[in-house]
């Protein structure tokens, strides 16, 4: 067979062949690259051209007892003109024929940077379970075998077609080594073709794209054992490995370096303008603080009130950023700009709110836009916004997904991002849509709904659970899916990733169905995962290809952690011993006793139990040998802290920090709100947090006005005091 199948390139670089002669055993420092960056030099091959059950060409063929490997044409010509064939295997049709079978290759010498290149033929089943087929290595003539290819592994598109090996055999550098594919299982079937051995040579230049991975490898002689690696605007920068992997993210031509030590002596190869980069113009994504959703929206929530951060998650390594957000001023209608790379802002509305992104480099520019909503509390939800809700029939009375089914599925569990700020957890909500059970053991079954940490991106250490029979689960009235709530005896504290997990369901048997919602299969965003067999597992990595992600209908109930100051957080005040006083907002109160930093003040106040407060803070006279001294008082929540200043000092006389010729008072009001105006007052304007101007009056010639609030909805409300110099923002709260 050709050397290079037809459409196959192997190299963008400048060679230099001459590092294949024979080395005199000196430490002498080399390097290359792998995985097609290099020139590649067949050094063995096999097509199964010409072979059959009489010729094996020294191949090894262990057949299963119901099935057996053949010749046969799998139309791979269609790769390699002219290919005759190819090593094919199909399990048997029936479950009791289940079988392993394998096909070991002769002994092959592996070179240095050797990459064994190859492809296999097949599709993915409806799941695993079926058939697999596994490539191992050996260089002790099968005495023990390593894994080093498995079709488990392969997250490519799963309709059929020639699936193209690439695997690092650096590990057999030197040595002797047998190959062998293993077939496992049923019904499936694969076909091997177009194998073969490469060694890469030296290179002199190689030429990529920003982020495309280098595979470096040391090709020094002389039996070096420790490398140092430089590799000027890299990521990394250095290595010590003896095979690193380097991406670039700016255009340029980069120097490479390469030092070796025997333990006696050292040697060391570098290569100017080795790496050559090109980037390309960047593609605009928006990551938001939390990617999970706000149910009644589904745009990803943020939480209002405190600082939250949006990421650039562009492709292409832009160099240059415009934000626009909305609602982050304490002017309902401006927009805010930022320059950074990584923004942090703090919503000042609640709701819907605007978010765009342009990104530049010198290749060009791209936008984007999205949405979030900014809220306190309420259900949460991975849904995207067009996702309709069913439950999955597996087929072949296999059960359903997620529910009762016949193939060891024994938990099911939603992945949730960390949140924007942290969050109390309260529980869950779950849409069941079948709960039928004849059995009295099924009907009492406990299914159980519990908070998970995340571990390594999989479900981890359990942290609460609540619990129903099957016979109390909630079902479908009329068509409308009703949720059942697993409500947990006390929040829980989360601050990073975590998992919803639902396990308890009964196997499914004649009697018994239960089943409960996720979204139709789509084909991204995938946050649903399973147990099976006491493995998690992915179901996008699970199901046929194309729609294969999906998220199921499990809402939490959450309350963001946001503490913040509805007056001045930091005070001063003059010598004499006295008292102040601080507004705060809390969505969720704070701890006692409050922590202060100095024994000269202390907290009088106790929690009113509102989400709006006013922390009374008594403070001693300042000593006559003090000028000035500062007290910081810590509030929590549990979850978040606020840090309240006060400094006491001899210069002033005044109560509290100079105030705005402005003023409102009773800064939290029931029904009357009295507003002190400055001399050039010309408008007042009385703003709701989602931006709704509810009161606005001409202030001109107006000193104070008291203004009936009885009718405004409880919350936080900005007054906005347009002068003929400036406009002055105030807050105040209707109770």
């Amino acid at each position: 067979m050709p050397n290079t199948p037809a459409g196959e390139t192997f190299s963008r670089a400048s060679l230099n062949p001459s590092y294949l002669t024979e080395a005199d055993g000196e430490l002498q420092a080399a390097f290359t690259c792998l995985n097609g960056e290099g020139e590649q030099e067949v050094v063995w091959s096999e097509n199964f051209d010409g072979l059959d059950e009489d010729n094996l060409g020294g191949w090894t063929l262990n057949n299963a007892d119901a099935f057996s490997w053949a010749f046969s044409n799998e139309d791979f010509s269609t790769i390699v003109p002219g290919d005759v064939h190819s090593l094919f295997i199909e399990g048997s049709y029936w479950y009791g024929d289940r079988g392993t079978a394998s096909a070991i290759s002769p002994e092959i010498s592996v070179p240095q940077n050797a990459t064994l290149k190859g492809y296999v033929n097949y599709a993915f089943n409806l799941n695993k379970d079926y058939c697999t087929l596994t490539i191992f290595a050996s260089d002790n003539s099968g005495e023990t075998w390593t894994q080093v290819w498995s079709d488990l592994d392969d997250t490519a598109d799963k309709k059929r077609y020639w699936h193209e090996l690439n695997i690092d055999m650096t590990a057999f550098a030197g040595k002797t080594a047998t190959l062998k594919f293993e077939y496992n299982g049923y019904m499936g079937d694969y076909a091997i073709d177009g194998l073969q051995l490469t060694a890469a040579a030296e290179a002199t230049s190689i030429d990529v794209m920003t982020g495309e991975t280098v595979k470096f490898a040391d090709a020094s002689t002389g039996n070096p054992t420790s490398w140092s690696w430089s590799f000027p605007g890299g990521t990394p920068a250095e290595s010590t490995e003896q095979y690193p992997e380097v991406y670039y993210t700016r255009d340029g031509s980069y120097d490479v370096s390469l030092t070796v030590s025997d333990g006696t002596s050292t040697s060391t190869k570098t290569m100017t303008a080795f790496v050559n980069v090109t980037g390309v113009a960047p593609t605009a994504r928006i990551m938001p603080p939390a990617t999970f959703r706000y149910y009644e929206t589904r745009l990803p929530m943020v939480a209002p009130l405190a600082p939250v951060q949006f990421r650039d998650a562009s492709d292409g390594f832009p160099t240059e950023w415009e934000w626009t957000f909305t609602g982050v001023d304490e002017e309902a209608d401006a927009i805010t700009s930022s320059y950074e790379e990584n923004p942090e802002v703090k919503y000042m509305f609640q709701h819907k709110q605007g978010v765009g992104l342009t990104v530049s480099n010198q290749h060009g520019s791209s936008d984007a836009f999205t949405e979030v909503s900014a809220e306190y509390k309420g259900l949460i939800t991975n849904l995207q916004p067009d996702d309709e809700l069913f439950t999955f029939d597996l087929g072949d009375g296999y059960g359903e997904f997620p529910g009762t089914n016949y193939l060891d599925i024994t938990e099911y569990a939603e992945k949730f991002s960390k949140p924007s700020r942290p969050i109390f957890v309260y529980g869950a909500k779950v849409y069941f849509t079948q709960a039928s059970a004849f059995e009295v053991i099924d009907q009492i079954a406990g299914v159980d709904v519990a908070l998970h940490k995340s571990e390594n991106g999989l479900p981890g250490e359990k942290l609460d659970f609540a619990s129903w029979s099957v016979f109390e689960l909630d079902l479908p009235t009329g068509g409308t899916m009703v949720g059942t709530d697993f409500e947990f005896s006390k929040p829980v504290i989360v601050d990073d990733e975590f998992f919803f997990v639902v396990s308890g369901i009964p196997e499914k048997n004649e009697t018994c169905t239960v089943a409960f919602a996720t979204a139709r299969f789509r084909d991204n965003g995938n946050t649903a995962y399973f147990l099976q067999d006491g493995e998690w597992k992915s179901a996008a990595d699970y199901f046929p290809a194309g729609s294969n992600h999906t998220s199921y209908a499990i809402f939490p109930l959450i309350a963001h952690s946001v503490m913040d100051c509805l007056s001045d957080s930091e005070v001063t005040v003059n010598q004499q011993a006295g008292e102040t006083e601080f507004k705060i907002f809390s969505i969720y109160g704070y701890e006692t006793p409050v922590t202060c930093d100095a024994d000269w003040c202390r907290v009088t106040s106790e929690p009113n139990g509102m989400t709006v407060d006013t922390i009374v803070v008594q403070y001693d006279a300042l000593p006559q040998s003090v000028t000035s001294r500062t007290a910081t008082i810590t509030l929590t929540d549990g979850a978040s802290t606020l840090d309240l200043k006060l400094t006491q000092t001899k210069s002033s006389s005044a109560a509290t920090i100079e105030q705005t010729s402005a003023a409102v008072y009773p800064s939290i009001f029931d029904n009357i709100l009295n507003v002190t105006l400055p001399g050039n007052a010309q408008h007042i304007d009385i703003i709701d947090i989602s931006g709704n101007v509810v009161f606005s009056t001409s202030a001109a010639g107006q000193t104070s006005l008291s203004i009936d609030g009885s009718q405004f909805t409880p919350g936080v409300y900005l007054i906005k005091i347009s002068t003929t110099d400036t406009t002055e923002v105030l807050k105040a709260i209707k109770q």
